[in-house]
């Protein structure tokens, strides 16, 4: 074949860790380019200050890298022999959250942290950091390994089929709906402490509740 299907993974690790090296991640991308796939693991920017600003503002900044990979694997379809019909993304944990707000985050629906205005002057829209590129690209589907989303609303204005796998005790990342990180509440928590630093997010079950209502190809797999 002269164009294959691309298939991008993301690294997980809280936004904090983790990298396009990282054992796991060459494993899977050795599998999927074996079973002739072209197959990608990129970096994001990560790190954050312990505070709910800083938190958003880096996950902005992944979202924000994700789609420069992509105008950049777009722009380069023929070099790598990639099928722009055929273009799918995916990751595990902050890799799937980064994934999915890509496809389904706007720049009406991105995080208010500070104004809307200043936001945009320090960090620029979604579509304009990491590379100058203009090249358009359609994500076919998604593969969701124990991510989320913001918003339900984009979810159900565009589905995209989607495979999932999350664990219904997640912790870390709500497989329902919640905030991130939930074992910070401690035993008498209600949500206080991780809703201080993370915005509450769309797990894995309530998105797939949304795909199956909208009639989309999907395939879930709780644990």
């Amino acid at each position: 074949l002269t164009k294959r299907p691309l298939v991008v993974l993301i690294h997980g690790g809280a936004f904090f860790f983790g990298d396009k090296h990282d054992k796991e991640m060459v494993a899977q991308c050795t599998h999927w380019a074996s079973l002739g796939y072209v197959a990608v693991s990129l970096n994001y920017r990560m790190g954050f200050e312990l505070s709910k600003v800083s938190i958003q503002r880096c996950g902005y900044k992944a979202i924000q890298d994700a789609h420069a990979a992509m105008r950049y694997l777009a722009h380069h379809a023929d070099r790598y022999g990639i099928d722009k019909e055929c273009m799918y993304i995916g990751g595990s944990s902050a890799g799937s959250i980064t994934a999915m707000n890509m496809v389904y985050m706007s720049n009406d629906n991105r995080p208010k942290s500070k104004t809307k205005k200043r936001f945009q002057g320090k960090y620029g829209s979604l579509y304009e950091s990491g590379n100058d590129l203009k090249d358009e690209f359609k994500i076919k589907g998604l593969i969701n390994m124990w991510g989320a989303v913001y918003e339900l609303d984009e979810v159900s204005a565009n589905p995209l089929p989607t495979i999932s796998f999350h664990g219904t005790a997640d912790q870390v990342v709500p497989y329902e709906k919640g905030f991130p990180f939930a074992q910070l509440n401690g035993k008498k928590g209600k949500g206080q402490l991780s809703s201080m630093y993370f915005d509450e997010m769309y797990g894995s079950n309530k998105i797939n509740e949304v795909l199956k209502a909208k009639g989309v190809q999907q395939e879930f797999y709780p644990l």
